[in-house]
């Protein structure tokens, strides 16, 4: 799905801008904006009443400077979302054949003001061929098809229109461009069911800025067909069921399902980018035997489906809906209106669409989305959770892990029911890329987390964690800080030491109990920073730093008050009784690792997550006995007597959740073949 960003300088080209629209415009959050300019990356025009104002002239100059690098200040924003160019959407098709001809035509084309115009006319030309191969119709003698179908050589028939609406647009400069166009319009491609190559080319066509600023992630043909293959082997897809992608781009979802649907008017979609339309309406021309043309104009449309859908109710419904979509905040007023699950406060684009989905679901019928896998877990996605728990029945879960070509994350297949039932969790199927099992005993699931990853086994083994006597947590008993955002390392880290410098650690400097001296330096002046923590969170006697982006729990104790950036953060337990080095073992012991990897699963290690850690209230005696192992690791330099002392370590803590033999095993299992960063 995509929306316009920039639509307000059309309607209005002499407005001046708020810092909050600034900010949607150039994809970062107000606080950044307003980091921005006190470092002085955004200079207002002016300020109305003590807030600063911006001209359209001063947004072009920065966007024109993260798209270009031209400022080293913005270079680090500029491969994020304002990425200039184009280039081959890697993993959406599998016809090798096919991608080569889209990498060529890519390579090939000029990019300037009439992009889209080029764009629409080799999606003609290339969709003319594929219709002739897939419909067997007999082909001009002609390198360029759509030359020769303007010269009116040969006749489309029924499939006229959809190839009008490509090239209509265009007008007067159709014939020049189709000339400057020749080359890239002579290769010839063969119909590939199931490939959606018109797709491949748009999306490839499409300014890479464009595509992630509107949350679009573009599903490779291997989650697609796996995913409806899957659905195939349920018998979701029967006769008389009726199909729909609420956001379904160029119709790869929509394509797939003909293997299962045979009659094309059971199926639907829509889209808010007409292009997008435009395709999906000729690839299923390709995929079904179409008698009314008519029926793809009827079924397949323009339009928000948050706003609503052709029909009132469907029986399936698919597709990967947007994900972090900003909207602005007159929208956020009106979705609030309207979604449970929308909040003034923060609005998660997938949250609506599956809120809106099941909304539109026939009872008893299927929903299935592509998702990111944080959706399970996050406190922010805890409304949506909820909602599916009291709406709907969850069949399935596939993790995918990366699969989105350039975008670190990890995914997941949901497929919900709509159910008028109690939830619950027997024959829930869950696949993982190590595993495939199905529930088979009732759970207790709460929207704090659908922590549902785990075996049988593994349940009752984390049921016996929680259920142990004695036990406390983090939660408001612990200071949390952020490491320094700098704002522009390049300018504030050092690499040699200089006079009132000093050691600043990274993440990737934190190891198990200890931190290695880092060889980056930084002057402390926290004025200049762009986001900082209190001095006495840094400067603490005693403290952990944690590494913040891992997979694995990663704490060091810290009592040389050193400074650390954002990618290590800042832990300061303060339950009473308890030392700081006995949480610190706790933190990084193993069975403390399989419950947070079981319960989480997140490769950012989040506050909320550490504050939910079971921590046995143990005896002092018992604490000095492990405290003192703790010494000795963090002064040895032997990797052999670290190891040792770690597994030693371990041995303590499974004797305080009174951990069986079997149940060791069950963990260290799991945990034990991936690094465990002790050096």
């Amino acid at each position: 799905m995509k929306v316009e960003q920039l639509s307000l300088f059309t309607k209005n080209p002499t407005k001046k801008f708020t810092l909050p629209e600034v900010c949607r415009l150039l994809s970062i959050s107000v606080a950044t904006g307003n980091n921005w300019i006190k470092l002085g990356k955004l200079k207002p025009d002016e300020f109305i009443q003590d807030k600063p104002m911006f001209t359209k002239t001063n947004i072009d100059t920065i966007l024109e400077q993260m798209k270009s690098g031209q400022d080293d200040k913005l270079k680090s924003r500029r491969n994020k979302k304002h990425v200039s160019g184009i280039s081959t959407y890697k993993g959406y098709i599998e016809d090798e054949k096919s991608f080569q001809i889209v990498e060529k035509i890519v390579d090939s084309i000029k990019v300037d003001e009439q992009l889209e115009h080029k764009t629409n006319i080799i999606i003609a030309e290339y969709a003319l061929k594929l219709l002739y191969s897939s419909k067997k119709i007999h082909c001009p003698d002609s390198d360029c098809f759509l030359l020769a179908y303007l010269q009116g050589k040969y006749s489309l028939g029924i499939y006229q229109p959809l190839i009008q609406d490509l090239i209509s647009p265009i007008g007067e400069i159709l014939e020049s461009l189709i000339e400057e166009l020749s080359t890239i319009l002579s290769y010839s491609v063969d119909y590939s069911r199931n490939q959606d190559f018109l797709g491949l080319l748009y999306i490839s066509l499409t300014c890479i800025g464009e595509r992630k600023a509107t949350g679009s992630y573009y599903t490779p043909f291997s989650v697609v067909s796996s995913m409806i293959d899957d659905f195939g082997s349920k018998n979701i897809f029967s006769t008389n069921h009726t199909v729909i992608d609420p956001c379904c781009g160029t119709g790869n979802f929509l394509i797939y399902t003909s293997n299962y649907v045979k009659n094309v008017e059971q199926v639907f979609g829509q889209d808010t980018d007409i292009t997008s339309v435009m395709i999906t309406r000729i690839n299923l021309a390709l995929a079904f035997t179409i008698k009314d043309i008519n029926v793809l104009y009827h079924n397949i449309t323009v339009g928000d489906s948050l706003e609503g859908l052709p029909n009132n109710q469907y029986d399936i419904i698919i597709g990967n809906p947007p994900w972090g979509y900003a909207f602005t905040k007159d929208r956020i007023e009106e979705l609030c209106k309207t979604y449970e699950v929308a909040c003034p406060k923060g609005i998660e684009s997938f949250s609506l669409f599956i809120e809106n989905a099941i909304k539109h679901c026939s009872l008893q019928g299927y929903i299935g989305f592509v998702l990111p896998e944080s959706m399970m877990n996050v406190r922010s996605h805890q409304q949506i959770r909820n909602f599916i728990l009291n709406k709907a029945q969850i069949k399935k879960i596939s993790y995918l892990g990366n699969v989105f070509s350039g975008v670190h994350c990890p995914s997941i297949v949901l497929l919900l029911q709509k159910s008028d039932l109690p939830f619950s969790t027997v024959g829930l199927e869950i696949s993982t890329k190590d595993k495939i099992f199905t529930i088979q005993e009732s759970r207790k699931i709460s929207d704090q987390s659908f922590d549902f990853a785990i075996t049988d086994e593994e349940y009752s083994l984390i049921l016996q964690i929680e259920e142990q006597p004695h036990l406390t947590y983090l939660k408001k008993q612990a200071d949390f800080a952020l490491g320094i955002v700098t704002g522009d390392n390049k300018r504030f880290i050092l690499s040699e030491k200089s006079e009132g410098a000093e050691i600043i650690l990274r993440g990737s400097d934190l190891y198990k109990y200890r931190a290695i001296p880092s060889k980056d330096y930084i002057v402390y002046t926290p004025e200049l920073f762009q986001q900082v923590a209190p001095t006495e969170f840094y400067r603490a006697e005693e403290k952990l730093l944690y590494r913040f982006i891992c997979d694995r729990l990663v704490f060091a104790y810290d009592d040389q008050q050193s400074l650390s950036l954002n990618s290590g953060n800042i832990l300061i337990p303060k339950i009473p009784g308890l030392h700081i080095k006995y949480i610190l073992a706790l933190l990084n012991s193993s069975i403390i690792q399989f419950y947070y990897t079981k319960k989480f699963a997140s490769v950012k290690i989040l506050r909320s997550h550490i504050e939910q850690i079971p921590i046995p209230i143990a005896e002092a005696k018992t604490q000095e006995k492990i405290i003192k192992k703790v010494d000795g690791l963090l002064t040895s330099n032997s990797k052999d007597e670290i190891s040792s002392l770690y597994q030693e370590i371990d041995k303590d803590i499974f004797a305080l959740f009174d951990i069986d033999d079997r149940s060791i095993d069950i963990i260290m299992n799991e945990v034990s073949n991936k690094n465990n960063f002790l050096f």
